[in-house]
């Protein structure tokens, strides 16, 4: 992820967190991940791989992480 994507996130993150009344105590991370087939010829980043739905089809699998707490 870049540096200023990263700030932003963690920019918009902080603001949420103080329009509830603060940051939590502890944080939970949850992660998990999931699979987006993409049709057309070409489409940036997607390759062969796992892919339950459409094996063969190019896809991403992106990772995704949550504050469990508040949802972030």
């Amino acid at each position: 992820m870049s540096p200023l994507l990263d700030d932003l996130l963690w920019r918009m993150v902080r603001r949420r967190w103080e329009l509830a009344g603060g940051a939590p105590r502890s944080a939970t991370i949850v992660m998990d991940s999931t699979v987006v087939v993409r049709y057309g010829l070409k489409q940036a980043g997607a390759e062969r791989g796992y892919n339950p739905k459409k094996p063969g089809r190019p896809s991403h699998h992106p990772l995704l992480a949550y504050v469990l707490e508040t949802g972030d």
